[in-house]
C-alpha cells in the first residue's frame, strides 16, 4: 500500500470558511483513498492563506518528511484521469 501524508489547514470542513483550496485537498484526498492510497492528514493550526509564524514552522516540519511535490503531483494527475 502506498502512503502519501498531507498538511491541511485547521477547519478544512467548516462550511463558514470556504475555500477552492479546501474542496481541491477533500477531492484529491477521497480519489487517493479510491486508488488505494493511505491518506495522513496533518492540520496545521494558524489563519490561512496567510500562516503565522508557527504555522508556518509546524508546515515545514510536516514537509521535511512528506512526500515529494513531484511524487505528490505524479499522484495527483492519476487521481484527475
Amino acid at each position: 500500500m502506498n502512503d502519501v501524508h498531507v498538511v491541511v489547514p485547521y477547519g478544512i470542513d467548516d462550511p463558514r470558511r470556504p475555500s477552492g483550496g479546501n474542496v481541491y485537498d477533500r477531492r484529491a484526498c477521497r480519489g487517493l483513498a479510491a486508488l488505494g492510497w493511505s491518506v495522513h492528514e496533518h492540520t496545521v493550526p494558524g489563519r490561512w492563506p496567510r500562516p503565522d509564524a508557527p504555522a508556518r514552522s509546524r508546515r515545514q516540519r510536516l514537509s521535511d518528511w512528506a512526500q515529494t511535490s513531484r511524487e505528490l503531483s505524479a499522484v495527483l494527475s492519476e487521481v484527475a484521469r
